[in-house]
């Protein structure tokens, strides 16, 4: 397989105020691919640390594959801002073999890219109106095996006595 042929899957992981951590698959890479790897920015080289994420004892890390490379470019290092965005060059290999060149975009942090699909539901929460401090709260949920999710209830008796 030529080297153009290969899809690393290169990906913005994470965005940070600090640093910004970069993703791509070792799967159908060469040592050389793997040990030798540029990133550049405006024309700059970029100064990054990087590690492969196999399973440790058949235990992946969770939300991250095996046979990822896993790269950590620090802003601060580099003159890099959080409110800027910036078009990185990936380079992998090219010394004992025909090298691996892609290009990603990296947003400004906090900006979703307009391909991702937002989970709002990941961020809803049942709410409920609390009159005695004037605001919204969180409605608690119990999970049950047999029935799926709950919500307490408390039963007042007639003859309770708000007072106590």
């Amino acid at each position: 397989m030529k080297s153009s042929e290969i899809d690393i899957h290169l990906r913005v992981y994470h965005r940070a105020q600090k640093d910004i951590i970069l993703l791509w698959s070792t799967a159908n890479l060469t040592a050389d691919h793997k040990d030798n790897v540029k990133i550049i920015c405006s024309g700059s080289p970029m100064k990054f640390g990087i590690t492969e994420h196999t399973a440790q004892d058949g235990v992946s890390k969770p939300g991250i594959a095996n046979d990822t490379m896993i790269c950590v470019i620090d802003h601060a290092t580099n003159g890099l801002k959080a409110n800027a965005k910036y078009t990185m060059d990936v380079i992998l290999g090219g010394i004992d073999s025909e090298p691996i060149m892609k290009k990603i975009v990296v947003l400004e942090v906090g900006v979703l890219p307009s391909f991702d699909k937002d989970k709002k539901s990941a961020r809803v929460h049942l709410m409920a109106w609390d009159y005695v401090t004037n605001s919204w709260v969180k409605v608690p949920a119990i999970k049950n095996k047999k029935y799926g999710y709950a919500i307490p209830v408390v039963q007042v008796p007639n003859d309770y006595d708000e007072s106590n």
